[in-house]
């Protein structure tokens, strides 16, 4: 946490040598300590998971081992620029760890949507860092196909169980566009629960329900738009205190835990909020990478600003859900608008560079 932190470029150095001196490269391994909680400065911590939604490592398909710009990184090496399904989930981890919601469900998307190609319902052990297409080194890999399921689980649903004491933490993170969600089979120790949250533009509801023994102890934890205002928070239809504190891409609610005593249902009413939605990329084998990336989101009073990042000289599309009205753009136009839900187009700016970056910054009426 202290030692391998390289202050002037803000990144953990990737190993040390028998001389003390240390190996000045980047990598997404650093992802790993931050999903074990061993990096305990937040600020580190954050920037480095932010990191991991540039192009520089991600691709359409997941994320490379190093940076491409790297001078080190070889697109078709096993250690030095490969695309690992296990490093896009440890990624993902380290990201809803951090508070980077979005790029961490696009990362799950990477992996889940492998499940087309090749050896079908499996998932690649490493893919080629420049076109997608298997690297050939094992096409049926458990600790790839494990990537599937644990950044949805600890990540999305922010599920910590601790039976010896029946109690279990939930801390759901899901996409803002994303009205209704229903959860089954969530187990540990003799209990199972299963819920389901809809939401609204001005109220959430989650609906539980405890099978097997009852009893156990909920420690329930939301998440919500940026600007969102939280008004007032209900469970089984009694008033409770809550703390509201500000987030990188949302707003955080807790509250007291609670016992489950076979159903419960919570009620939170809130107001305003907005958000970028995940983007879901969709290459076909044989694409080299080129869809947009977002890399970071920002209210600050009345002003919404994206950082959208894609290749030089290119018109790009985004999804922006608001529960305000969207006023001026800067750098981008709206194309249309379904309920709540805009749809953007920005252009990224040319340069020689092969990927840039473009601010888009929008004005909320109040």
């Amino acid at each position: 946490d202290k030692e391998f932190w390289n202050k002037d470029g803000q990144y953990f150095y990737n190993g040390k040598f028998l001389d003390g001196t240390y190996m000045h490269e980047k990598t997404v391994l650093s992802g790993v300590p931050i999903y074990f909680d061993a990096v305990t400065d937040t600020v580190k911590a954050f920037k480095t998971a932010a990191s991991f939604s540039s192009n520089s490592y991600s691709t359409d398909w997941g994320v490379r081992i190093l940076p491409d710009s790297s001078k080190n990184y070889s697109p078709n090496s096993y250690h030095s620029g490969m695309v690992w399904p296990l490093f896009a989930g440890w990624a993902s981890l380290a990201e809803y760890k951090t508070g980077n919601y979005t790029s961490g469900f696009s990362h799950i998307m990477n992996n889940l949507l492998m499940y087309q190609y090749w050896n079908k319902g499996s998932v690649e052990e490493t893919l080629h860092g420049e076109i997608f297409k298997p690297a050939g080194v094992c096409s049926q890999q458990s600790w790839s196909e494990t990537m599937v399921l644990q950044p949805v689980a600890e990540g999305m649903l922010g599920i910590s169980p601790d039976a010896l004491s029946n109690r279990i933490a939930l801390n759901p993170h899901f996409p803002w566009h994303w009205k209704y969600v229903k959860v089954d089979n969530i187990i540990f120790g003799n209990h199972k629960i299963d819920f389901e949250m809809s939401r609204t533009s001005t109220s959430t509801i989650f609906k539980f329900n405890e099978a097997h023994e009852k009893g156990s102890i909920l420690n329930l934890s939301l998440s919500f738009p940026l600007g969102t205002k939280v008004d007032q928070v209900f469970i089984n239809g009694k008033a409770v205190k809550k703390v509201v504190k500000k987030n990188a891409e949302s707003i955080d609610l807790f509250f007291d835990e609670f016992k489950l005593n076979e159903q419960a249902t919570v009620e939170i009413f809130h107001k305003k909020g907005i958000g970028a939605i995940p983007l879901v990329n969709r290459p076909n084998p044989g694409d080299f990478s080129k869809e947009a990336k977002i890399i970071q989101q920002e209210l600050v009073d009345n002003k919404f600003e994206i950082v959208i990042e894609g290749l030089a000289n290119k018109k790009y599309q985004f999804k922006v859900m608001s529960n305000v009205i969207l006023d001026k753009i800067s750098n981008g136009r709206i194309i249309s608008k379904e309920e709540n839900i805009y749809t953007i187009e920005t252009n990224i700016p040319a340069s020689s560079q092969k990927y840039m970056k473009q601010h888009v910054s929008i004005n909320l009426k109040e």
